[in-house]
């Protein structure tokens, strides 16, 4: 079915995003979905236009964005997402995603980074990377120092693989705890009352105070910052990295446990019409980029309908199919 660019654009997509989509509406959207990749990613730009529209101090920033969107939606060549068209985007997105502020002190230039969704990798001069989820805020000079590479994770979660080089540690500084590495990679996630590190590969070493701990792969460690002792379990989230690695991962997980994790993640509300639909079980990778199209997927795989618009997504039953 070849359905109409500019139907899906003045009719569908608000109807969807105003909560009014009747069925055939909903089918239309998402057949369109489906038609190719690119049009989620259209569809992602117009609900954030919408969402800003929502809000009045955004209302002009809004009506421009619109403006803009439909000056380029009246040029077809706007929407051929060439590879080109992505490299640009990526770069633009690398440019937006970094914020550099510098501070002259008595050694070197120190460096602030605010990071916006950075999915590529920052790296220092030893070849160590950082991402970032989208919020982390680290500091560190423009040049390690001859014995040690020392940097400031102020907040936010990131994620560290670090060149190994045992002659010269890589410790991450925070106003909690302090975490030392010589080679490995590891996530951190740290806010004003906790430091939180689970480790990839590798031996991490966190301290605390007088305390210190080690965790090697798959353990996770907390500190807080009124508490003197460290919590330190197994990491039983396969999604831990999720942001960076695009992918949403499950394995024999009940329904009800996967849309809690999903709520968490992304923000959003998931209701179902029927009990028995929480307790069925996924298996299997889903990936993450775009929420309504891993939600689709994950209707497809377990047989059931999903209806949504700009507030909820609902799963059910078919009525054909539902268990006794």
């Amino acid at each position: 079915m070849n359905i109409s660019f500019n139907h899906i654009i003045e009719q569908i997509i608000p109807s969807f995003l105003e909560g009014n989509c009747s069925d055939d509406e909903l089918n239309q959207l998402n057949e369109w979905l489906a038609e190719d990749e690119k049009n989620a990613i259209i569809l992602e730009e117009v609900t954030q236009i919408w969402n800003r529209s929502k809000n009045e101090k955004s209302s002009i920033s809004a009506e421009q964005s619109w403006k803009n969107f439909k000056k380029k939606a009246s040029n077809k060549k706007g929407f051929k997402f060439s590879m080109r068209s992505f490299s640009i985007a990526a770069s633009i997105l690398l440019v937006l995603g970094f914020s550099f502020f510098y501070v002259q002190n008595n050694k070197a230039a120190k460096k602030i980074i605010y990071a916006s969704n950075l999915k590529d990798s920052l790296i220092f001069e030893d070849g160590s990377k950082i991402y970032s989820s989208g919020n982390a805020v680290v500091e560190y000079h423009s040049s390690f120092a001859k014995n040690t590479r020392e940097i400031s994770q102020k907040s936010g979660t990131a994620f560290y693989q670090i060149t190994k080089n045992p002659e010269r540690p890589f410790i991450i500084h925070n106003h909690i705890a302090d975490i030392k590495v010589l080679g490995t990679s590891f996530k951190t996630n740290m806010n004003n009352d906790s430091v939180e590190v689970v480790v990839t590969t590798g031996k991490v070493r966190v301290y605390h105070d007088m305390d210190s701990v080690i965790i090697l792969p798959t353990e996770r460690v907390v500190f807080y910052k009124n508490n003197t002792q460290a919590v330190k379990s197994i990491n039983h989230d396969l999604n831990y990295l999720y942001w960076k690695t695009n992918i949403l991962q499950y394995q024999n997980e009940r329904l009800e446990n996967v849309f809690k994790d999903i709520e968490e993640k992304f923000g959003c509300k998931i209701i179902v019409n029927n009990e028995k639909v929480n307790e069925l079980r996924l298996t299997g990778k889903f990936p993450s980029k775009v929420l309504t199209k891993t939600l689709l997927l994950i209707a497809e795989t377990l047989q059931l309908r999903l209806q949504y618009n700009s507030s909820w997504y609902k799963f059910s039953f078919d009525s054909d199919k539902e268990p006794c």
